[in-house]
C-alpha cells in the first residue's frame, strides 16, 4: 500500500460525495506543479491519472493517453 491509496480508499469509500472532473493536459500539469498540496490518485487499471486535494476531497482526472498526446 502507497501513502496515496489511503485518500483513493477513503474516498472511493464515499464516492457519493467525492467530486470529480476530467481535466484538459493543461490544467493538469498546473494543478501537479502548482503550490496548492495534490495528493496522485491514479485509477489502477482504468488508465487515468488523478490528483485529488486532500482538504476539498476533489478529484481531477484525466485519461493517460492524453497527458501523452500534449
Amino acid at each position: 500500500m502507497t501513502s496515496m491509496e489511503p485518500f483513493f480508499d477513503q474516498c472511493a469509500s464515499a464516492s457519493e460525495s467525492c467530486n470529480s472532473a476530467f481535466v484538459e493536459p493543461e490544467e493538469y500539469y498546473q494543478l501537479l506543479l502548482g503550490w496548492r498540496k495534490m495528493v496522485r490518485v491514479d485509477h489502477g487499471g482504468s488508465d487515468v491519472c488523478g490528483l485529488m486535494d486532500p482538504h476539498s476531497g476533489k478529484q481531477y482526472l484525466i485519461k493517460r493517453r492524453r497527458l501523452l498526446q500534449e
